[in-house]
């Protein structure tokens, strides 16, 4: 039996500076991670109130990112929890912590749909499929040309381009001469748009979703003609650029949402099969968004197949998706892809082959 009266002097001092810097760093780490769970809980506040303002909804865009963060916070608590269940300093305060942490898990849990970006399909490309490229190609592109390379490259059906500028429309002329049809509407800000068509009998049309002065552009086109073996429904393609919300001026956000809203009306209203493509300047985890798929009976066409970051297009994983291809209930997707950086853009392209 040890007695710890015969403990040196020393030694005691030792074990008591020990336990005193356990005890300090276990304080910092207390305040860390409670300094953290209330950074998580006031997001979740800000995305509640994000619909008309440009500095909330800044809180939806690391949505994903979130759900990762909170769960390692959630496992770091519970842990340590465990661990130090007994303690009379620390136990109860980490418990604290992980059941405050809980809500926001399962409230970004619900936001993401993290099992949505499971790549559980994988369907063959068929003989007759059709895919359709969208670039936001940026303003001052110093070397739009490239864009023929990417379409020689990817051979799409129907090409999508945005922010296409009088002079960036005339770099890139060579492009009508490897689509049958075509519609251009430039102009000298981001508002310009353009699309490209290989497809049978295509038809344009300029639109104005929410009646602003952003033009989006339709493509009709018949995918069966009389006598056809297995006849398809007739496609509607719809090319968007939305406006992108700034911190400085809180009207756009409320323009974005009223072309948002324009967009669902319009695929609601299509009895032909409908895809709407482009730069939407929202993120899949904003409520304008949601709103968007229910109210137009659309679906998110990278549901279980992946997650399609393509903006800031460096950033890799650390970027956000805010281009999107979305896709009426009747139409099958069987790929769906972004792009590698091209290092022309502040985006990335991205692609739909549909059936």
């Amino acid at each position: 039996m040890t007695d710890h009266g015969l403990i040196p002097e020393h030694h005691r001092e030792s074990v008591a500076s020990a336990k005193h810097a356990v005890h300090a760093i276990e304080r910092f780490a207390l305040l860390l991670v409670g300094s953290a769970m209330l950074g998580v809980w006031f997001m979740m506040f800000l995305r509640t109130i994000s619909d008309y303002s440009s500095l909330c909804e800044l809180a939806c865009h690391p949505s994903l990112h979130l759900f990762a963060f909170t769960l390692l916070l959630l496992d770091v608590s519970g842990l340590l929890w465990i661990i130090r269940r007994h303690s009379s300093f620390s136990g109860a305060r980490w418990k604290r912590r992980f059941v405050a942490l809980v809500v926001p898990f399962l409230f970004y849990g619900w936001v993401t749909a993290p099992w949505r970006l499971l790549p559980l399909r994988n369907d063959q490309i068929t003989d007759g499929a059709i895919k359709v490229l969208s670039w936001n190609v940026q303003i001052g592109n110093d070397n739009p040309s490239y864009v023929l390379e990417l379409v020689k490259r990817e051979l799409p059906d129907v090409l999508v381009l945005i922010e296409v500028t009088p002079s960036i429309a005339a770099q890139i002329e060579p492009l009508k001469d490897l689509y049958k049809s075509h519609l251009i509407k430039t102009h000298r800000t981001s508002s310009g748009i353009a699309i490209y068509s290989n497809l049978p009998n295509s038809e344009f049309k300029t639109l104005y979703p929410g009646d602003l002065p952003m033009p989006a552009i339709e493509l009709n086109a018949k995918r069966s003609f009389e006598g056809s073996v297995n006849p398809k429904p007739d496609l509607s393609i719809l090319g968007v650029h939305t406006f992108s919300p700034q911190l400085d001026d809180g009207s756009r956000i409320v323009r974005r949402n009223q072309q948002l809203a324009g967009i669902a009306q319009w695929a609601s209203d299509k009895s032909a099969d409908a895809v709407v493509i482009g730069d939407f300047n929202i993120t899949p985890w904003s409520p304008p968004f949601w709103r968007l798929l229910s109210e137009g009976g659309l679906i998110d066409s990278t549901w279980y197949r992946g997650y399609f970051p393509t903006w800031p297009a460096g950033l890799n994983l650390g970027a956000i998706q805010i281009d999107h291809a979305l896709v009426s209930k009747n139409v099958k997707v069987l790929e769906r892809r972004v792009l590698p950086d091209t290092g022309l853009s502040d985006h990335r392209p991205i692609s739909i082959t549909i059936d």
